[in-house]
C-alpha cells in the first residue's frame, strides 16, 4: 500500500516536472520568435529609411 502510495507520488512529480519543461520550450519558442521578429522589424525600418533618403535625392 505504502509503495504504491510512493509510486504515484513520483508519477506525479515526473508528470509535473515534464509539463514544466514543456512549458518552458513554448516559453523558449515564443520568445524566440518575438525577437525574430523584432530584428526584422529593426531591418525593415532601416531599408524603409534608406529608401526614403533615395527617394529625396
Amino acid at each position: 500500500m505504502m509503495r504504491k502510495k510512493m509510486r504515484l507520488i513520483t508519477e506525479s512529480r515526473i508528470s509535473i516536472t515534464f509539463k514544466r519543461l514543456r512549458d518552458q520550450n513554448k516559453v523558449h519558442r515564443i520568445r524566440s520568435i518575438l525577437i525574430n521578429a523584432k530584428q526584422k522589424a529593426e531591418i525593415l525600418l532601416v531599408l524603409q529609411k534608406q529608401i526614403q533618403d533615395r527617394n529625396q535625392r
